[in-house]
């Protein structure tokens, strides 16, 4: 599922090997939301606002700055981390529907 409009952009593998991370992005052609996603064993690292949010799947953070809002959590597949300037709401939709 992805918030009405957004079309993906593209992806692109940051880092190598066993700490390799895939940026996906997607846009409505003003915004742009990125989704993260990492090794399971990854650590987030997160340096500004953190809340705990509760997702379909599991317990996840948010993380609000001033460049964006990002949710990030794990599951069996690794970890993931959402981020763009959608509302939180739409941030946990997106999320939830990533298999």
């Amino acid at each position: 599922w992805l918030p009405s409009g957004y079309l993906y952009e593209g992806s692109k593998v940051i880092g190598e090997g066993g700490s390799a991370v895939v940026q996906s992005t997607f846009s409505d052609g003003r915004e742009t939301l990125s989704l993260f996603q990492y090794p399971a064993a990854a650590g987030f690292e997160a340096k500004n606002v953190e809340t705990a949010r509760s997702l379909k799947k599991g317990p996840a953070q948010l993380i609000i700055n001033e460049d964006a809002r990002i949710l990030q959590w794990r599951q069996k597949s690794g970890a993931f981390a959402l981020a763009g300037r959608l509302p939180v709401s739409i941030l946990e939709t997106t999320a939830d529907s990533i298999p």
